[in-house]
Formats: C-alpha cells, sequence, structure tokens
C-alpha cells in the first residue's frame, strides 16, 4: 500500500491467509486454496491494519504518482519529490545499496510536490530478524506526523 505501483494483493491477504508456500494453487481445491472467514484475534487486527493502509493511501495522493518520481526540488521547499535514508537518517548511497548485510531502508516523499496538506511521508522498512532503530532526517524531525 506505500508503493508508488499498483498493490499487488490476492483474495486472503487483507487478513494474513497462507497458501502453505505454494505459488500456484489455483488449481488446488484444498484448504490452501480456501477462504476462511473464522478469523483469529490476529487476522482480525491484520485486516483492521489492511483497511486502515488502503484508507491512507486513498488519502494521500503522492502515493500514487502519475509519473515516476524526481530526485528533484520542483518546488523550492529544499525537498526532494523521493530520497533513499539509511536507518541512520543519512541519504543511502550506492554502496549502501550494494552491501547485502544492509536489510533496512527508509525513503521520504515530498507530499507537498502533489499537493497534499501533509509536507512529507516517510516509510521506513525494516527486513532483518532484529529490532532497527530509524532517525528522521531533515527536515522530518521538525514536521509533526499525525499518526499515532
Amino acid at each position: 500500500m506505500l508503493s508508488a505501483g499498483t498493490p499487488m494483493i490476492t483474495g486472503g491477504d487483507e487478513y494474513l491467509r497462507s497458501i502453505q508456500c505454494n505459488n500456484n494453487p489455483y488449481n488446488l481445491d484444498s484448504i490452501a486454496n480456501w477462504l476462511n472467514f473464522d478469523w483469529s484475534a490476529d487476522q482480525q487486527n491484520f485486516n483492521t491494519f489492511a483497511k486502515r493502509m488502503i484508507e491512507f493511501r486513498k488519502n494521500h495522493p503522492s502515493l500514487r504518482p502519475a509519473n515516476f518520481y524526481q530526485g528533484i526540488d520542483t518546488n523550492s521547499n529544499y525537498m526532494e519529490q523521493l530520497v533513499w535514508f539509511q536507518p541512520d537518517g543519512n541519504v543511502a548511497s550506492g554502496q549502501y545499496f550494494n552491501d547485502a548485510n544492509n536489510h533496512a531502508i527508509a525513503y521520504r516523499i515530498d507530499s507537498s510536490e502533489f499537493n497534499e496538506q501533509t509536507s512529507a511521508i516517510y516509510v521506513a522498512y525494516n527486513g532483518w530478524s532484529g529490532n532497527v532503530n530509524f532517525t528522521l532526517p531533515w527536515p522530518m524531525v521538525q514536521v509533526k506526523t499525525g499518526i499515532e
């Protein structure tokens, strides 16, 4: 829901349905392909999260750009349309991207360039098995997110 492209989801993703590692279960008449609406508490919680993420995406046109993001500032506010960051808040370099030991990345979209009331959206991804602390980059440290 936070990428610029079309969200790629399938029936059941919104409540943590698993297809048991079968990437092609369409031809199976088995539990691997059935939808079960008797959800656990975790599935209920994830369904609520999924609904809120869909609403968040709908409310932020900068997450649905008509063209590719540009790495330049087009509205003179000192923020590029899109910038990638390391967890420490520094701009991610080619060296950071090419290091297979790095499993965390963040990006900031200058949503003001897309006529939004919010000035920026910051998204952090942790693909590591442990906790990763992210430091907000400039000027995010001065911006209130409104997200609780």
